[in-house]
C-alpha cells in the first residue's frame, strides 16, 4: 500500500522534526510513539490505536509534552518563539 503524501501545510514542520530526531540518543520510547501518531495525521491516514486504546495515546502524549516543559524550566526558557505551520507564535510557559 502506498503512503499518502504529507499535507503540504504540515512539510516545513515535518521536515524540522526529522531534522532533529537523533535517534537513539534524544529520543524515548513515548516520543517515538508520538511521531508515528504525528506522521499518520500529518498524511491523513487512521491511526487505529487512537480509536482502540485512545488512553494509551494520551499517556503517550502527557509524557512528550511534561519531557519538554520539565526540560524548558530547567533551562530557564520563559518565552519561546516558535514556528507552527507556517505561522509565527509565541508562547509562554506556565
Amino acid at each position: 500500500m502506498k503512503r499518502k503524501p504529507i499535507a503540504p501545510e504540515l512539510r516545513e514542520l515535518v521536515a524540522r522534526v526529522d531534522k532533529a530526531r537523533q535517534f537513539p540518543g534524544n529520543t524515548c520510547p513515548a516520543s517515538r510513539h508520538l511521531h508515528m501518531i504525528a506522521d499518520r495525521l500529518a498524511r491523513g491516514e487512521p491511526y487505529q490505536m487512537l480509536d482502540e486504546e485512545p488512553e494509551h495515546c494520551a499517556e503517550t502524549m502527557l509524557a512528550v509534552l511534561a519531557s519538554l516543559w520539565e526540560l524548558r524550566t530547567k533551562s530557564g526558557w520563559g518565552v519561546v518563539e516558535t514556528k507552527v505551520a507556517s505561522t509565527d507564535v509565541a508562547y509562554e510557559d506556565a
